[in-house]
């Protein structure tokens, strides 16, 4: 090599590092261009890249293709469908799929999508070159003029729900040998019913399945088909949420701001909300014991269904019949099968299954290439199990909410992969995101306790939009809440105003225009959410909050019509009545000679309500037969905390006549517990004995404690702790048993 050839090289690098001589952006491969891969080729584009998308049907939209064709409709609000600077244009509150198709045809012209995608276009491996540190991709068209072979420096796989249905095998093998016709729900079709749901009333149709899609065919069944009964079989329970936001449903009841996510993320609030449902709506938000959700699964800790207004109206009519999960499948001797349920007491003569249990994602291209998946990837985006490829390749649109939508998530991992291809975002080292994956598997587990086995990428939609903005450099003072830098980007006026309308609007993907792009589109698409929410309220004025906390501290009617009402009523007004005695012990009594005695039984009687849910949850003995709760009985929360509260103000007085009244009035807890059928003897037997035996020892550790060292703040500690449980206490019941429509001419 010369001198001038060597001069000329230290030149160029010279120029490169100081940014005289630019480099040649970097080039992404696309696959999928749905909804997901929409917003992907958008935002890298947005990033100077070198963008080319593969899409092997010859239109977008995927799933929502198939979709258009069943003339069905979203089951996300519009809200959470709008793009951050595209408004979904829709007189409906939920789009049909022929309008969220429009939408996204709509969405490429305005962004010139197009000329960025190959239609009829497969990619058929890819695999990643250490040596070039690039992917190679073998590409082939529809029609079958041969593969090519490509080399791309970033690869974005988008492909989401393949539309290749997932049928539980052994189920489906039982239905087959005893001759009964099944068919998935892809296939279903509203206005052409298959031939075995037009027989009349001789055999049930079977449906299987728990998200939206399993309601939607259900209720379609019992509106069209000749037949008079459905069965609706879910093989978990689930929590169920009207379509519309009771009780006026003028707006849909999916809306949630910031802060109601933020509520919703703490326990306390989680039991009210489901203590709130329990109360106007029934167990599970529907009042079906065979649906009824695990005691251990609250409505935030699950996928919700949000389709349950027609299908619960048609249960109660007995045109629907609820089910658990299908435990034998026997012939019929006049055609069909005899199917034995879960939670139903005599089988149903079937005629015709549907299974509505979804759809099988794409692995393939990314098993072939050695990547985890989704579940095990950092923030369900980028993989990291292959160190050499790792921050070259990303998946889009693998998250799933229990509330809100795939769309409104994916727009934000595309907002970062974005950025991390073109180098403006660090990602954190590989040993990090290692660290960060097994944490998310534990929180996922942990927050969804049986979903998220069942749904490994299952999110709630605040937390990881959360996750995803601090990867892009916003900060929150506290996880939920919109990012402080918006008082940095927008002044402090219009940044705390623009602070304020994120946290109490509906939540939107229209958050990231204002956060990304506020000095061009963000200021007018605040004034658009703010004039939306201020369009809702005028839709429905009522104060959901408000009426949640007053349908909670609002003391229970007393029905005395009849001896056992009477017993029901006082067994409902002993809450309220300990409430106002310990209330008042708390406030007005404190002696001299021990002052925070009041504090001491009130903080040790809650501690013993919460003590009375861990062993239940322990020994899971049912309650008696015909109870009106779902929960475990042993022991009774009502007979332990109030032996324990009785037991420790005895103690401390220590007088006869005290002793003597505090027992009786424990003794009536007790006994009202057990006339009213919810705890057998035994119940009540240990519940009583445990708090008593526990008084003794809080109040003899207590006591002592306090002598040395007076805790000024323990009045405060027990006041804010008694009203929590008071509106929703440990011991808050865990399932009514809510009306179940029992199947008529059953086999």
């Amino acid at each position: 090599m010369s001198f001038d050839e060597v001069a000329q090289r230290m030149l160029h690098g010279l120029a490169a590092v100081v940014g005289l001589v630019s480099r040649p952006a970097p080039s992404v491969a696309v696959v999928g261009t749905g909804w997901s891969g929409l917003y992907a080729i958008k935002y890298l584009r947005e990033e100077g890249l070198n963008v080319v998308a593969f899409e092997r049907e010859r239109t977008s939209g995927g799933i929502w293709g198939l979709a258009e064709a069943q003339h069905v409709s979203a089951s996300s609000s519009k809200t959470y469908l709008h793009a951050s600077d595209y408004s979904f244009d829709s007189d409906d509150d939920f789009p049909t799929a022929a309008e969220v198709q429009e939408h996204l045809r709509g969405y490429a012209a305005h962004h010139g999508l197009a000329e960025s995608i190959q239609y009829g276009t497969r990619v058929d491996h890819a695999a990643f070159d250490s040596a070039k540190r690039k992917w190679r991709l073998s590409v082939s068209t529809a029609a079958g003029s041969g593969s090519e072979a490509l080399e791309v420096d970033k690869l974005v796989l988008t492909q989401g729900l393949c539309g290749t249905p997932m049928v539980p095998t052994d189920l489906a093998a039982q239905f087959a040998a005893a001759g009964v016709p099944h068919m998935h729900m892809a296939d279903f079709r509203k206005d052409a019913l298959p031939e075995w749901a037009q027989r009349g009333a001789k055999h049930a149709c079977l449906v299987i399945g728990g998200g939206e899609s399993a309601t939607d065919i259900a209720a379609s069944l019992a509106d069209r088909s000749q037949s008079a009964r459905v069965v609706l079989s879910l093989r978990t329970g689930r929590w169920f949420l009207p379509k519309m936001k009771p009780p006026l449903g003028a707006i849909p009841a999916d809306l949630a701001s910031r802060r109601t996510f933020t509520l919703m993320s703490s326990p306390p609030f989680q039991r009210l909300f489901d203590s709130y449902l329990r109360q106007h709506l029934g167990v599970g938000g529907h009042g079906f014991t065979p649906w009824a959700p695990s005691p251990r699964v609250s409505s935030w800790s699950c996928f919700l269904n949000k389709r349950s207004d027609a299908v619960v109206e048609h249960a109660r009519r007995g045109r629907i019949i609820p089910a658990g999960a299908v435990s034998a499948v026997t012939r019929h001797p006049d055609g069909g099968a005899n199917v034995h349920f879960e939670k139903l007491p005599a089988p149903v003569h079937i005629g015709g299954v549907v299974f509505a249990t979804g759809f099988k994602r794409c692995p393939e291209l990314a098993s072939a290439a050695g990547l985890d998946n989704p579940s095990h990837s950092l923030h369900h985006t980028f993989p990291a199990n292959d160190a050499e490829a790792y921050g070259t390749v990303a998946y889009i649109g693998a998250a799933r909410p229990n509330l809100g939508s795939i769309p409104s998530l994916a727009e934000y991992s595309s907002a970062w992969v974005s950025r991390v291809f073109s180098g403006h975002v660090q990602l954190p080292s590989i040993d990090r995101a290692r660290v960060a994956i097994r944490q998310q598997h534990d929180e996922r587990l942990a927050a969804f306790p049986e979903d998220g086995a069942k749904l490994a990428t299952l999110v709630h939609t605040a937390r990881y939009a959360d996750r995803i903005l601090k990867q892009l450099g916003f900060r929150s003072v506290l996880s939920g809440l919109p990012p402080i830098d918006l008082l940095r980007i927008y002044g402090p006026v219009d940044g705390t105003r623009a602070w304020w309308t994120l946290l109490t609007a509906p939540w939107s993907a229209r958050e990231l225009d204002v956060l990304l792009r506020p000095g061009s589109s963000g200021r007018q698409t605040l004034e658009d959410i703010r004039s939306d929410n201020r369009i809702r309220k005028t839709r429905d004025p009522d104060v959901f909050l408000k009426r949640l906390l007053s349908s909670q501290l609002k003391p229970p009617q007393l029905q005395l019509s009849t001896p056992r009402a009477a017993l029901h009523a006082a067994n409902k007004a002993t809450k309220w009545l300990v409430t106002v005695a310990q209330m008042g012990a708390l406030l007005f009594y404190r002696p001299p000679a021990a002052p925070a005695v009041s504090s001491l039984v009130v903080i040790g009687t809650v501690l013993s309500a919460f003590l009375s849910k861990a062993l239940k949850a322990l020994f899971k003995q049912a309650r008696p037969s015909g109870a009106a709760l779902s929960d475990p009985g042993m022991p009774s929360s009502h007979a332990l905390a109030s032996s324990f509260a009785a037991a420790a103000w005895a103690l401390h007085f220590r007088t006869v006549s005290c002793t003597l009244l505090l027992g009786l009035s424990a003794t009536l807890v007790c006994a009202l517990r057990v006339l009213t059928g919810y705890h057998t003897l035994g119940q009540v037997s240990v519940g009583a004995t445990l708090g008593g035996t526990l008084a003794a020892v809080w109040m003899a550790l207590g006591t002592s404690l306090m002598a040395t060292v007076p805790p000024k703040g323990l009045p405060w500690i027990a006041a804010v702790a008694f009203i929590f449980v008071a509106i929703s206490p440990a011991a808050q019941p865990t399932g009514r048993a809510g009306p179940t429509a029992q199947p008529s001419g059953v086999s």
